[in-house]
């Protein structure tokens, strides 16, 4: 502060990552409490369909099973057979070291005219979702190098310092929307590549644990 002059520090109030957030749903709509960065998990609890539920963009009819999230303001609406009425919700929020605005892409159109492979405009660290927006359905994300059935795509997030998006051959004309965070920010604080990792007595078990 040069009117000051002293040195002032800025810390985001409150925990770095929200652990189960209990949110109350009414007519299938809820808030978060902070504005979420990247969200790990949303389960519903008390519905007549608990359990996981896959995020979409806001402003998409979510079908059974799924919740549109607007990650700008962290309103969250489920589908009404669903009758969610409380979710718990893991996320980091915004302003959490690089999980800043500036950082993220959200819903952006990659479009295609026969091209079952896409790349981004900007390469990614981290994904949040993958939305057909031509078909309105949210496919279901497979391993790089498998071969994509109808409804699935495989995303090889590291091709060459290129994000590649693989999708079915039913769906190479579709446009697609992406949300995700820039591969650069997330390096420097630690970013590791896609890999193969063995399973053992149900578990996997990550190398890395601190880096998580």
């Amino acid at each position: 502060d040069t009117t000051t002059e002293k040195l002032r520090v800025f810390q985001v109030a409150g925990p770095s990552l929200v652990v189960e957030e209990s949110v109350t749903v009414a007519s299938n709509a809820g808030t978060l409490d902070r504005v979420p960065g990247y969200i790990l998990a949303i389960h519903a609890t008390t519905a007549s369909s608990a359990g996981s539920k896959r995020i979409i963009p806001v402003g998409e009819t979510p079908a059974a099973g799924q919740v549109a999230v607007n990650f700008l303001t962290g309103a969250l609406t489920f589908e009404a057979t669903d009758a969610v009425t409380v979710a718990k919700v893991t996320y980091i929020p915004l302003g959490v070291g690089p999980f800043v605005e500036a950082n993220r892409v959200i819903d952006e159109s990659n479009a295609g005219a026969n091209d079952t492979t896409r790349d981004l405009a900007i390469r990614a660290g981290l994904i949040q979702y993958v939305w057909n927006d031509t078909a309105g359905t949210l496919p279901t994300i497979v391993p790089v190098g498998e071969s994509p059935s109808s409804g699935e795509c495989a995303i090889d997030i590291n091709n060459t310092a290129v994000t590649t998006i693989t999708v079915n051959a039913a769906q190479d004309d579709a446009t697609f929307k992406v949300t995700y965070w820039k591969h650069a920010p997330l390096v420097q604080y630690g970013w590791t590549d896609q890999a193969d990792i063995a399973v053992t007595s149900d578990a996997v078990v990550f190398s890395e644990v601190l880096d998580l």
